[in-house]
C-alpha cells in the first residue's frame, strides 16, 4: 500500500463522519459479487473504511466493492463494473504502490 496514500486515509480517522453509503454485504450481494461473506454487514464510517482497505486479507475486489458501497454507487453502475476484469490489475497496482 502506498504509505502516503494511507496517511491521508488515517488522517480522516480525526473526523470519522458517522456511518454512510449502502450496507456493503447487501451491495456486494447486489451487484452480483460470489461469497461476499467476507464485507462488513453494515454501513462503514472512515475509520471502519480505512481500516478493512488497510487489512491486506482483504482482496483487491473487495475493498473497491468496499468503498463504492461506502460511496453509495448505483448498482447497475457495480454489476457493470463486475463484467470487466481488466480493472482489477489496476486497482491492486495502485494499492500496492506499483
Amino acid at each position: 500500500m502506498n504509505e502516503e496514500h494511507l496517511q491521508r486515509l488515517i488522517d480522516f480517522r480525526l473526523d470519522p463522519q458517522g456511518r454512510v453509503g449502502r450496507n456493503i454485504r447487501s451491495f456486494g450481494l447486489g451487484i452480483g459479487m460470489h461469497a461476499p461473506d467476507v464485507l462488513p454487514d453494515h454501513q462503514l464510517n472512515r475509520i471502519e473504511l480505512a481500516n478493512f482497505i488497510g487489512d491486506q486479507q482483504n482482496t483487491t475486489l473487495h475493498v473497491c466493492v468496499c468503498i463504492l458501497g461506502w460511496g453509495g454507487m448505483r448498482y447497475d453502475h457495480g454489476r457493470l463494473l463486475l463484467n470487466v476484469n481488466e480493472w482489477i490489475q489496476i486497482a491492486d497496482n495502485i494499492r500496492n504502490g506499483t
